[in-house]
């Protein structure tokens, strides 16, 4: 998709019913554009993380110890380990009432 000025990226994200991100400067104007969020979490502590009732935060199945490197000691990032199925049941029940995914 691209690169976006901050103006127009922060318009486009204003334009959508539900966010799903990671750890990114998405997820802080998600919250501050006060729209539904799945939060894709692997090594921040889980409760330092508020989305104030609009939305879910969703963690891979094995606990992440890449913390802050370019590759995994272990050889495959545990975010291969977030089932698909895990992030859209958290959409499902995230989008605001009557939002039909599509």
């Amino acid at each position: 998709m691209g690169t976006f000025p901050l103006e127009q990226f922060i318009n486009l994200m204003q334009q959508m019913d539900l966010i799903v991100t990671q750890v990114t400067m998405a997820m802080h104007i998600s919250i501050a554009l006060q729209k539904p969020t799945v939060l894709m979490n692997n090594i921040f502590n889980p409760y330092e993380f508020d989305l104030y009732g609009r939305g879910q935060l969703v963690q891979p199945d094995r606990k992440c110890v890449c913390f802050y490197r370019g590759t995994c000691k272990l050889g495959t990032s545990c975010m291969e380990d977030l089932p698909a199925d895990k992030v859209f049941e958290a959409v499902r029940a995230s989008l605001p009432a009557g939002k039909a995914i599509s």
